[in-house]
């Protein structure tokens, strides 16, 4: 949605400059068809190291995940959490086409 400047569409407006973070740090190219859009992310969430590390440790207990991904990549637990939270939702919205 902010992608495509729907941003009125997202239900927070604290939720608009978390997205458009998000978006900037996949160097998401501007003016994509939505089915281009959709195999970039892929491939650049793919292509993450943090997201193969919540892919690894996906079959594990959560709390073990965020120590191993706090450790990992000297982050806080909390941070570790977010996160994952939030690459599990990304990858289940876009590689799950």
């Amino acid at each position: 949605m902010c992608y495509t400047g729907r941003q009125a569409d997202i239900p927070s407006g604290e939720q608009i400059p978390l997205a458009a973070q998000d978006l900037q740090s996949l160097n998401v190219p501007p003016d994509m068809p939505e089915t281009e859009f959709y195999g970039w992310i892929r491939m650049r969430l793919l292509a993450s190291p943090f997201v193969n590390s919540v892919m690894r440790l996906e079959s594990g207990a959560d709390e073990a995940a965020w120590r191993t991904l706090s450790d990992e990549w000297d982050i806080s637990m909390g941070e570790a959490s977010r996160r994952r939270e939030t690459a599990q939702s990304w990858m289940r919205h876009f590689a799950s086409e």
